[in-house]
C-alpha cells in the first residue's frame, strides 16, 4: 500500500525483493506457506513494483490458484488486495 500510495523508493525496493523470492519459488502458486489470499494476495500484489506484465502474471496465478478464502480473515484480505490491484483502493493522505 505505502508504494501505491507514495511510490517511495524504499517500498519498491522491497516489494521488487518479495518479487524475487516468488519467482524463486516457481511463482505465486507456488510458495510455501497457506494457500489463501491472506499469503498469496500480498506476494501477487508485489509484481506492481516490477511492471504491468508480472502484476499481470501474479493477478492471475493468485485469482486461478486453489485456496480456501472461506475464514473472515482470508476472505477480508481478499478484498483489500482486490481493491488495491484494481486501482480502488482510497488513496492515502
Amino acid at each position: 500500500m505505502d508504494y501505491a500510495w507514495f511510490g517511495t523508493a524504499a517500498a519498491q525496493t522491497f516489494l521488487q525483493n518479495v518479487s524475487r523470492y516468488v519467482d524463486s519459488k516457481g511463482g505465486v502458486a507456488s510458495v510455501p506457506f497457506d494457500k489463501n489470499s491472506a499469503f498469496l494476495g500480498p506476494f501477487a500484489l508485489s509484481g506492481m513494483a516490477v511492471s504491468q506484465a508480472k502484476a499481470d502474471t501474479y493477478l492471475n496465478a493468485w485469482l486461478s490458484a486453489t485456496m480456501d478464502d472461506t475464514p473472515y480473515f482470508q476472505g477480508s484480505l481478499r478484498g483489500l488486495c482486490l481493491l488495491l490491484a484494481n486501482h480502488s483502493f482510497p488513496k492515502g493522505p
